[in-house]
């Protein structure tokens, strides 16, 4: 099974939320209700190691997304914004996904705002977690700056 993580970084570089991906039985992705927040300066070797831990964690789980609505949003209530929308303008949020079944490889994707058109893209071993936050943070870095 692929292995998933979300994390979600302040502009300001002040907080990151890093949750765990679980998949349900119909294949539909959906945030772990425990993310991790780690408060800043943030360094590469934190991020790395709380995104190992939690795709390592990506489990098939039982869950009904029906009835779900974006305040119960994980991520954006272990944040401490004021509302989804300020934590969709104040967060870069990146996907972290195994790049096959056997997840040595992660793939890291983020985009400076919700909706954009481009995206920046990037490939790390998960043997190496500080290697992985270096690339999560170059990553992180392109979407603010907007500039690669």
């Amino acid at each position: 099974m692929k292995q998933s993580a979300r994390i979600h970084i302040a502009k300001s570089g002040s907080l990151a939320v890093v949750v765990t991906m679980h998949v349900n039985e119909d294949g539909i992705w959906y945030e772990s209700e425990s993310p991790a927040v780690l408060r800043g300066p943030l360094t590469a070797e934190q991020l790395g190691g709380a995104v190992v831990r939690a795709m390592s964690a990506t489990a098939q789980r039982s869950k009904d997304l029906r009835t779900v609505k974006m305040s119960d949003w994980p991520s954006y209530r272990a944040s401490g914004a004021t509302s989804v929308r300020n934590f969709e303008q104040e967060f870069i949020s990146l996907a972290i996904d195994g790049a096959n079944d056997a997840n040595l490889v992660a793939v890291v994707t983020g985009a400076p705002e919700i909706d954009a058109e481009l995206q920046v893209t990037s490939s790390v071993s998960t043997a190496f977690p500080t290697s992985m936050g270096e690339c999560i943070l170059r990553v992180y870095e392109a979407c603010r700056d907007r500039r690669v």
